[in-house]
């Protein structure tokens, strides 16, 4: 639902005919781009509220950068809105199968490892 509701913005707001791909996926980067730096300004200034705001507000910007992509192949807004679902959905299964075979989690250096076999998720079907 989140994702459809998000998607909804980019439909109504954003995605215009006389906005070419490149113009729209910039935009969509300057916009993240200011509230990543608002999130780190937050978290400086221990603002909690707007820390969670922030990173909310990256989520949302970045789901409509994956939904402006699969419009600008052609897709139309409910197609584009099921394949921004199954993006994430092949993400956190991506992430999920980070745990070693025993079910525990490596790190080094304060990253995960992946598991020996790991893959990461693929896209090129959808494309």
């Amino acid at each position: 639902m989140v994702i459809i509701r998000a998607n909804e913005f980019s439909r109504d707001f954003e995605v215009k005919p006389e906005i070419d791909r490149d113009t729209l996926l910039e935009k969509a980067l300057i916009f993240i781009d200011e509230e990543v730096q608002e999130t780190k300004d937050a978290i400086a200034a221990n603002d909690r509220e707007e820390i969670i705001d922030g990173f909310g507000d990256v989520a949302f910007l970045a789901l409509n950068g994956i939904y402006k992509e699969f419009r600008s192949m052609g897709d139309d807004h409910d197609t584009a809105t099921e394949k921004v679902t199954e993006v994430m959905t092949r993400i956190c299964n991506a992430n999920l199968g980070k745990k070693q075979s025993d079910g525990t989690i490596k790190y080094v250096n304060g990253k995960v490892q992946k598991p020996e076999g790991w893959m990461p998720p693929q896209y090129k079907d959808m494309l």
